[in-house]
């Protein structure tokens, strides 16, 4: 995993590789945050320990080791369960939620 916060992307950035790159940015601000995971079970386990923001609280959630949005989850139960056909939250929406854009 490599992660840098800064105002350009950090040189990592633009080379050629097969892993998840996630950028969570507004103009060239020194708080830009730069993202690669090599896979997305890399990615969940960062998110799981690292993420405390309300908006990330909020609007996801983890059932069976997997996140989902919010609006994908049944609440009224027992135990929550994911909607039929639901899939997982895309890492960009998670991350978006966690940064200070």
């Amino acid at each position: 995993m490599e992660y840098k916060q800064q105002a350009t992307n950090p040189d990592w950035w633009n080379t050629n590789s097969d892993c998840i790159r996630i950028a969570a940015t507004s103009g060239t601000s020194p708080f830009n945050e730069w993202y690669q995971f090599d896979s997305r079970e890399e990615g969940l386990s960062f998110i799981q320990e690292t993420f405390n923001s309300q908006t990330y609280i909020d609007n996801f959630a983890w059932i069976n080791g997997e996140i989902y949005d919010a609006n994908d989850i049944i609440w009224n139960s027992d135990e929550p369960e994911v909607k039929n056909n639901a899939a997982p939250a895309e890492l960009i929406d998670v991350i978006k939620a966690e940064s200070k854009f």
